[in-house]
């Protein structure tokens, strides 16, 4: 029988094995992580946890101005141009935007969407 945490992964564990970074679960089941020697606590995962694939995907989020939703999220994929670039909406479908409309955020922000009434 193993000894590790029934509820970690075994990527987690290995993962944590050469990491001051260790990853937790809310009550709620959000992951997020806790640095053991500066008793840091981020809802990002750590770039030395991640695997190069999710270090390309977890850059350039920004928030996309929409004329229904008034925000939506979406991933710069083409920045080559001055004033325009290209975005890749959540949807999967693509947009060129002004570069000065978006604003930078992180994707990790999205699990943690709470509706706005509730802050009333």
């Amino acid at each position: 029988m193993s000894s590790a945490p029934w509820w970690k992964s075994a990527k987690a564990i290995e993962a944590e094995s050469f990491s001051d970074w260790q990853e937790l679960r809310t009550e709620d089941g959000l992951v997020y992580y806790f640095n053991r020697k500066t008793q840091e606590t981020t809802w990002d995962k750590p770039a030395e946890l991640m695997s190069e694939e999710e270090k390309a995907y977890e850059s350039n989020w920004v928030w996309v101005p929409d004329e229904t939703e008034v925000y939506v999220a979406g991933r710069i994929i083409d920045d080559s141009g001055a004033a325009q670039v290209a975005v890749e909406m959540e949807n999967g479908g693509e947009r060129m935007c002004s570069r000065a409309s978006l604003i930078s955020m992180k994707q990790s922000s999205l699990q943690r969407i709470v509706s706005d009434l509730t802050l009333l």
